[in-house]
């Protein structure tokens, strides 16, 4: 589902798996600097009812490229009333190029708890991207997601990550800062999930935190591995790990700061 440069999207939600049926998969690509508002989904829509059915049999896509998403919620699932179903049973990527968005979330939307696997393994690509409000890798309220993983390339800054108090991600968080070839610089206020299980920094890349005036980065952080030429750069809060710290690149701390870690240190 393309939409053309130039079109706004001006319905409280468009979903681009379509309402009351499923579909084999998803290709959703915004570009060109185009301006989409309020509610997008990856996913489609369902009412009320456990024989409702808007699955998504295969993968999700959704790509931003060139475009400006100021104003949008933008959804890698779909949006499921009451026990209507809407889950995506392939992978779901989600890729932001070169552009602004607002809200950003791995998976869809329930109005009700229902116990439903909203979602498997899912992909989020930021690359030269600024997100203004929030990421919730595991989707809005009422989601079940299996695991994300985060990948961050060059300049791109992440107000945070976060997740709904009735979201589930059951294996966690990883976050890829770099890929060891270009440089990137990775500004961001906060790292949060229910666990972050490893935040890697490659070489030729930066990862700093954006303080916000009363948040540290790093929040149920297990394990950092800090690769050689890579650099992780904390501002005023002393910060903690329950995990491992490994690596031989660049630390940064202000005088006075910690960084507190529960298990091993080893460089290299």
């Amino acid at each position: 589902m393309d939409f053309p440069a130039g079109i706004t999207a001006r319905r409280s939600m468009a979903a681009a798996g379509g309402a009351n049926a499923d579909v084999g998969a998803v290709s959703l690509v915004l570009s060109d600097n185009q301006e989409i508002k309020n509610w997008t989904f990856g996913g489609g829509y369902a009412v009320d009812g456990s024989d409702a059915s808007a699955r998504v049999l295969g993968p999700v896509s959704i790509e931003v490229k060139n475009s400006s998403l100021a104003s949008a919620y933008l959804l890698g699932g779909g949006w499921g009333n009451g026990s209507g179903h809407t889950e995506v049973s392939g992978k779901t990527k989600i890729t932001v190029l070169d552009s602004t968005v607002l809200y950003l979330y791995g998976s869809g939307y329930y109005s009700a708890s229902n116990g439903y696997q909203s979602a498997g393994s899912i992909e989020i690509h930021l690359d030269n991207a600024v997100v203004t409000g929030q990421l919730f890798p595991s989707g809005h309220s009422n989601a079940k997601a299996k695991e994300a993983v985060l990948y961050i390339t060059g300049n791109t800054t992440l107000t945070k990550t976060g997740k709904s108090s009735t979201s589930i991600l059951t294996d966690g968080l990883t976050v890829h800062v770099g890929d060891g070839h270009g440089e990137t610089h990775a500004k961001i206020g906060s790292l949060y999930e229910s666990v972050v299980n490893l935040v890697k920094v490659y070489d030729k890349s930066i990862l700093s935190h954006q303080f916000d005036g009363s948040n540290p980065l790093l929040f149920n952080v297990r394990d950092i591995q800090l690769d050689k030429g890579g650099t992780l750069e904390f501002s005023e809060k002393d910060e903690s790990i329950f995990g491992k710290f490994m690596g031989g690149g660049i630390l940064q701390l202000n005088a006075g700061q910690q960084l507190s870690v529960g298990d091993t240190v080893s460089g290299g």
